[in-house]
């Protein structure tokens, strides 16, 4: 944590105070134990840094927010993960700077962090993990060009737009 620690101005203090800057969401936690108990794949994507994600997301979902998802994707490189076929995966290693261990083929082991890759991998790895082809995809992104309208291109995939700002306009509460 060290290195993101005294990166820039900005994250250092995300991290020194991430309850000024994470709204946490009462409910998504157990929405999504609710999802994996029922037998769903789930896998996480930002273009984050492995670092900055594991902030963000243990102030969110607790320490153990990880068994939550079946992969973690971070430095993601999206829109390009959506678009490119052959982007190389490469397993996360906390000992190393960047975090950059050996490259990983697909299919991936699951329970597992993996930085860059591609879409098709991401496909791949579960249809072996459940055993059959032609699978949906369901792509929750809070930004429209790089998560929602290049998932929407790819078939078998949807892309679904979280925009929070919208909830006032169509009154969800």
């Amino acid at each position: 944590m060290e290195g993101i620690a005294t990166y820039g101005t900005y994250y250092p203090h995300v991290v020194k105070s991430p309850e000024l800057y994470i709204k946490r969401r009462e409910g998504v936690r157990e929405l999504l134990a609710k999802l994996r108990e029922k037998g769903k794949k789930l896998f996480m994507l930002t273009n984050s840094h492995y670092d900055y994600c594991d902030v963000i997301m243990s102030y969110a979902f607790g320490k153990d927010w990880k068994k939550l998802f079946d992969l973690c994707i971070t430095c993601g490189k999206k829109p390009n993960f959506f678009k490119n076929q052959s982007g190389a995966f490469y397993r996360v290693k906390e000992t190393e700077p960047l975090f950059c261990g050996e490259e990983a083929k697909a299919p991936l082991e699951l329970n597992n962090d993996y930085l860059t890759g591609n879409y098709k991998g991401l496909e791949m790895t579960f249809e072996k993990a459940l055993g059959r082809t032609n699978l949906k995809y369901a792509y929750l992104g809070d930004n429209y060009m790089g998560d929602c309208y290049w998932t929407a291109k790819l078939p078998n995939w949807d892309g679904i737009a979280v925009v929070e700002e919208l909830s006032n306009f169509f009154l969800i509460p």
